[in-house]
């Protein structure tokens, strides 16, 4: 065997649900999600510690193939080998939801993975026969059913020779499409000009990788951190140093981008329209203006229809503009303006218009000015803007004092 050829691993299970999957309108086998992995694991780990002195659990395997150019190494971990005095048997654990009495036979993957298990174990060992045990539990009842065959290495070695031919085709083109994949990202040059700082970030992320270390890395906004780690970690794979990239980041950000935004513009409106309703303004264009990570700014804008000071009425116009051009794209600012004041108190009436909401707003924004003239601005805020208010508060409550 040539060690100094390139090696394609795949594990076993991967192997045979590469070759050998099949449709089923059953999906009760468990696995699918978190809570019955994490069920399954405990009763392989259960089932394990009930067995004797003679069963060995875990027991990592691991077989290479010599093939055309490239060596295909199979791998895995049989969740069980019992040694008999006269004979060895292979145990595959399995959690599953069906009814083990409707289960007449293992399952084709199943027992696929088993006699995978077998055939090296038997080929390293010099086994003529061996035995495989498909153990079947179910997750809820935690009954158990087993099934037990006994093969010839002559059986499983043909077998398993006509699995791995099967597979062997792909192997093959994906060993193709590497060298491609490698050549095109030798010529791969850094897409933009480093920003300060994100050079060095570059070279530490590469570094790490070449070493197979660890690296944590905490910078500010705006240097580049998603570039400066991405671009090295595809360098690398193009040397051979990995081969996949996991890059992976918070499932809610963008929602979690836009609760904060709009939190800030809620506090915002709610300040600015505190200082109109002072001074006995109304406001008839409202705008929006953010700037993005890349500095570029956004500016977004609309006349009403009729004059207001109504926080909610404001906010509600603002968050409509911001959700037009926005897509919730980090921001470094964000900000309200309120223009074309008047003090005129006319307003055009709506056969549509819910003019007994606005009279209730109106109440409630008076109330909430008079506690705040009375006690100060941060004796009452809206909830829904807590983590932000104090922020804006305390850069506009300079500007309200003065007025």
């Amino acid at each position: 065997m040539n060690l100094e050829q390139p090696c394609i691993r795949i594990s076993v299970r991967n192997l045979v649900e590469f070759i050998l999957r099949h449709g089923d309108i059953d999906n009760r086998t468990g696995g699918a999600d978190k809570d019955a992995m994490q069920q399954g694991s405990r009763i392989h780990r259960k089932i394990q510690r009930q067995q004797g002195a003679e069963y060995r659990a875990e027991v990592p395997l691991r077989y290479q193939i010599p093939c055309d150019g490239f060596i295909l190494s199979v791998e895995g971990r049989a969740d069980g080998i019992i040694e008999l005095p006269k004979r060895v048997v292979v145990d595959e654990i399995k959690g599953v939801f069906k009814d083990l009495k409707r289960l007449e036979e293992p399952q084709l993957l199943h027992l696929a993975q088993a006699k995978c298990y077998a055939y090296i174990y038997a080929e390293q060992n010099n086994l003529e026969e061996i035995g495989v045990q498909m153990t079947y539990c179910n997750l809820d009842t935690e009954e158990i059913r087993r099934f037990r065959e006994t093969y010839t290495r002559a059986e499983l070695k043909k077998w398993f020779e006509k699995l791995v031919a099967e597979y062997e085709k792909w192997a093959r083109y994906q060993m193709t499409w590497r060298a491609k994949r490698n050549a095109s990202i030798k010529t791969v040059e850094f897409p933009f000009e480093y920003r300060d700082g994100q050079k060095k970030l570059v070279e530490s992320v590469y570094r790490t990788i070449l070493r197979k270390k660890k690296l944590f890395i905490q910078a500010p906004t705006g240097v580049g951190k998603t570039m400066a780690a991405v671009f090295p970690a595809v360098k690398a794979v193009g040397e051979e140093l990995g081969e996949k990239i996991f890059y992976l980041t918070a499932k809610t950000i963008m929602r979690t981008v836009a609760e904060q935004a709009f939190s800030l513009l809620l506090a915002q409106c709610d300040v600015v329209a505190a200082r109109m309703r002072k001074d006995g303004k109304k406001c008839s264009c409202v705008s929006v203006t953010y700037r993005m990570l890349d500095f570029r700014t956004r500016s977004h804008q609309k006349k009403l229809e009729n004059p207001t000071d109504v926080t909610e009425e404001i906010f509600a116009q603002i968050k409509n503009l911001l959700r037009e051009c926005w897509q919730c794209q980090p921001l470094r600012l964000i900000g309200v303006a309120l223009t074309d004041l008047t003090s005129d108190d006319f307003r055009q009436m709506s056969l549509f218009e819910n003019t007994e909401n606005h009279e209730k707003q109106k109440k409630v924004d008076g109330v909430v000015d008079d506690i705040r003239k009375r006690f100060g601005n941060g004796m009452i805020v809206r909830g829904s803007t807590m983590k932000t208010a104090d922020k804006v508060a305390r850069k506009a409550k300079a500007q309200m004092d003065l007025h």
